[in-house]
Order: C-alpha cells, then structure tokens, then sequence
C-alpha cells in the first residue's frame, strides 16, 4: 500500500469510516479505545495515525481529563487529511514525518497507541522504529498495539514480539481476537522498563 498515494478505493473506505453509515464500522475502534487502560489525563503518541480514523476516539478519551494526543505518520497525504478531521479536537497535535527524526523529547509520553502500523513499516528500519518509539516513552509507559495476523500484509506474532522485545519493551499481556473486516489481531501491552 502506498500511503502517499493510496488509491481511489481505500479512499472510499477510509471516507465511509468516518460517516453515519460508518459507524456501524467504528466500534471496532471505539470499543477498543474505551477499553484500554487509559485515565483520560495522559500524553499519548500514536504512531501511524493515517488519516485519524483511531485518533477522534483517543481524543474524546483523553480530552474528559486534559489528556493529549501526538499524531505522528509519514504520509502527507494522510495527515493532511487527519489535520482536517481532528480541527475540533484541540487536544490533538498532528506530525508528518518519520518518528526517528523528528524532534520530539525522550521520555515525554505516558503511553504510545499503534493500530495497524507495525506491519506496515519497512523490515529495515522496523527496530530503529521501535526504538525511536521506545525513547519517547517515560519509565513505566505502555505501549498498546494492535495488528493483524492474517490479512494487510500481517507478520507473525513471534516477529512483533521480537521486535518489540529487542526495541526495549517487555510484554505485559496480549490477547489474539478477531473482528468484522480486520480479521485476526494481536492485541498486546508492551511496558518500558521502569528502571
């Protein structure tokens, strides 16, 4: 999938997501969201936010406590049109660019949110990814991650985990499910080490 320049059918789908008629679609995200172990007053990154189809729940979580989200994706493409989305969640702060270099404080979030991205990320900078990701998080943050398993071009739960491991987070607990549309997932909590 090129992401710069996705094609007229993802467009379509990613369109009617965010519709009336697409809500029938997004508790798939929703609930997820509402059940991830969030107080609503965190700093949150979310890696690959694409167009802000996960990124409007994560705010209105967050927003009820002061909570903040940092939407990082390298499509322009994409985030331009998350910019256009998100316009009435103030909480929300969007960035294009590659979380490697972009300048953003070590130890700054209390929680990372990765919905079907890992995947997607070239196998060659997939651990610095990691590790980028990694550094942003202060001691003790958690890393929620949900990927496919089958479809999307999913890779095996062992090479998430090795990743992830190798990239300096310990696994809290994970769950693999499966939902209308996505297929089977990996849904997992990741911690940096406190210490």
């Amino acid at each position: 999938m090129d992401f710069e320049n996705p094609d007229r059918m993802y467009l379509l789908f990613d369109a009617l997501l965010n519709t009336r008629p697409g809500s029938i679609i997004l508790p798939i995200y929703r609930n997820y969201i509402r059940n991830l172990d969030l107080a609503g007053d965190e700093r949150v990154l979310e890696l690959g936010s694409g167009s802000g189809i996960a990124t409007r729940h994560l705010a209105g979580v967050l927003r009820k406590r002061g909570g903040r989200v940092l939407c990082v994706d390298s499509s322009k493409t994409m985030t331009d049109i998350a910019r256009k989305r998100m316009r009435k969640h103030p909480n929300v702060e969007i960035r294009t660019g590659d979380i490697r270099a972009l300048d953003i404080e070590d130890g700054a979030y209390d929680a990372a949110f990765v919905h079907f991205t890992l995947h997607d990320i070239d196998e060659a900078i997939r651990l610095e990814t990691v590790k980028a990701l990694f550094r942003t998080l202060r001691p003790g943050g958690k890393l929620f991650l949900r990927e496919p398993t089958v479809k999307f071009g999913a890779m095996p739960v062992e090479a998430m985990r090795d990743v992830l491991t190798l990239g300096g987070f310990i696994e809290e607990s994970h769950r693999l499910v499966s939902a209308p549309l996505l297929g089977p997932m990996y849904e997992a909590v990741y911690l940096k080490p406190a210490a």
